[in-house]
């Protein structure tokens, strides 16, 4: 079923994702994990986290949160995702939705016997976090961090190859990193063709909500 909504969707949110972004966060230390699945700030989903220091966790885990999330399985109403995933220490997770969905968020919390504490939230992107579009529109986009300094453009064009012809999108170039950096965005000018992925990483200590929206649209 094609997803109408992300087809026709030209803004971004890393506090509010939905179908054509992700959000992923980095674990280096070994530990369990409770992660929360929340639609306009309501828990819909939960699941459980184990990170090993040995080779039995995978490199990267990847979790579609759109096929349980808001479906009732407990008295919180929220939908219990599965079984515990098992991740390497120093691999990623990776959160993402396929269906229609939207205003998504996660929050992880590690489960210590001296008394459970936050460790991630997409809401407030930190060290480790980084998040992903794929851009279908061709235009500007303007780039803003809502969470301190940063500010960009985004340029979007139709792929063209020799001779001027506009090019299958279906064979998408690889997608483009933006470093999210105390000072801002590095590059703050970033150019893309139609259906091109873009990840921001947050690589400095620093607070980063990435929002994007159109300048102007072709």
């Amino acid at each position: 079923m094609v997803n109408r909504r992300a087809l026709e969707s030209v803004k971004a949110d890393s506090g509010a994702f939905q179908a054509l972004e992700a959000y992923g966060h980095r674990f280096t230390e070994a530990g369990r994990f409770r992660i929360e699945v929340l639609r306009d700030d309501v828990v819909v989903a939960r699941h459980s986290l184990e990170v090993v220091d040995d080779r039995s966790g995978s490199p990267q885990v990847g979790i579609d949160v759109g096929r349980s999330a808001g479906s009732a399985k407990d008295d919180c109403g929220c939908a219990e995702l599965g079984g515990a995933e098992r991740l390497a220490a120093g691999g990623a997770a990776l959160w993402w939705t396929t269906g229609n969905e939207q205003n998504l968020s996660v929050a992880g919390t590690r489960i210590d016997p001296g008394g459970d504490r936050e460790t991630f939230d997409s809401r407030e992107l930190g060290e480790g976090d980084f998040f992903s579009r794929v851009f279908l529109r061709p235009g500007v986009y303007r780039l803003a961090n809502r969470h301190g300094d940063g500010e960009g453009r985004i340029t979007v064009t139709n792929p063209r190859r020799a001779g001027g012809k506009e090019r299958n999108p279906g064979i998408a170039r690889s997608a483009v990193r933006v470093l999210c950096r105390e000072r801002g965005f590095d590059p703050a000018e970033v150019e893309l063709e139609r259906g091109q992925g873009l990840v921001w990483f947050v690589v400095e200590p620093a607070r980063y909500r990435i929002v994007v929206e159109p300048e102007k649209l072709d």
